[in-house]
């Protein structure tokens, strides 16, 4: 897999489309770095590509992803960590709690003592 094709899995852009059964179109270079821009991801060089595989293998060792989402109905797993992010140095994962007081609901996640990021509604 070329880096560019790398690049482009990682932001969830398709190398290619099926316009209809049993057809298959490549998207040519051009088209996936356009794409790729308007996600505001530079790949206008193989330099910028580079940069931008590294940005996102950092980007991966957060804590928690940019999004997390969960199918309606679903529930984080036993202890409240999210389903599919691994604990990092063998430690549990991240862990998601809800509350409501006062007519405002709230959506924490955390690991430990840290909080990474959290969601307020009335």
């Amino acid at each position: 897999m070329t880096p560019l094709a790398r690049l482009a899995a990682a932001h969830g852009v398709s190398l290619s489309h099926r316009p209809s059964p049993g057809r298959r179109v490549r998207a040519g270079r051009e088209t996936v770095v356009a794409v790729l821009a308007a996600l505001v991801v530079d790949a206008s060089t193989p330099a910028a590509v580079r940069a931008a595989l590294e940005r996102h293998a950092e980007d991966s060792r957060r804590l928690l992803p940019p999004t997390v989402v969960l199918r309606s109905g679903a529930r984080p797993g036993p202890d409240g960590q999210l389903p599919g992010l691994p604990g990092l140095s063998g430690s549990p994962g991240p862990s998601l709690s809800t509350g409501l007081s006062e007519g405002v609901r709230e959506v924490r996640a955390s690991r430990g003592d840290r909080t990474a990021g959290g969601h307020r509604e009335r």
